[in-house]
């Protein structure tokens, strides 16, 4: 009941309108160095290939079932705007 008076009222909503919508892309970037961070990948990726990227989390590598993960590389989940999508997977980029 109190949740519907706080919903009546106008208190839960939207602080303002974002401008146009893009369509994202969401892609996992595997194989890279251990050492490479977050803040490498979305450098890379926005500054050198000029792609704008929307978020960049560190995951877990993906390994075979019954196989153990490799410690030597890193996986990343990236979030990029799809229509930048063909400059980043230009393969002259990487």
């Amino acid at each position: 009941m109190a949740l519907r008076n706080i919903l009546s009222r106008g208190e839960i909503c939207a602080a303002k309108k974002f401008g146009k919508f893009h369509s994202k892309t969401v892609l996992y970037v595997d194989n890279l160095s251990r050492l490479c961070t977050v803040d490498d990948l979305t450098s890379f990726v926005a500054d050198d290939l000029f792609v704008n990227v929307i978020s960049c989390f560190k995951v877990i590598p993906r390994h075979r079932r019954g196989e153990l993960p490799d410690k030597n590389r890193s996986a990343f989940r990236l979030t990029v705007n799809r229509n930048d999508l063909d400059k980043l997977l230009d393969d002259a980029a990487w």
